[in-house]
């Protein structure tokens, strides 16, 4: 899975200035990034011509930055979050669904959730 979103802009996202929290960053990336992937029942980012929705971070909707951008700071300041209250406060309140594959590629209902 290749990030949504770069480190560089979730730092300015959370308004953090310096390296000491780079791994919780990019770990919580990398969980955004699953969490969108889940609810979009795609790649992100990938080969487009088997679904993905674009072929490099360079080239992720902005929409799909700030929502990665949300779920990161979310995480940041609710470091004991479970993954139903971020699907529920966070997930819902997204504009992501004009990205959803509703074709059927993966198994999920319409939360997300596989």
């Amino acid at each position: 899975m290749t990030p949504c979103v770069t480190l560089d802009t979730v730092k300015l996202f959370v308004r953090v200035d310096d390296d000491v929290e780079k791994p919780m960053l990019e770990l919580m990336i990398g969980a955004a990034t699953g969490l969108i992937e889940t609810r979009l029942r795609r790649a992100v980012v990938g080969d487009v011509e088997a679904g993905a929705v674009c072929a490099s971070v360079e080239e992720v909707p902005q929409d799909i930055q700030l929502a990665a951008c949300m779920l990161v700071s979310y995480m940041y300041e609710h470091r004991d979050a479970s993954d139903e209250e971020l699907r529920n406060r966070v997930m819902r309140s997204m504009m992501l669904d004009a990205y959803i594959d509703w074709t059927g590629g993966k198994d999920a209902d319409e939360s997300g959730a596989a």
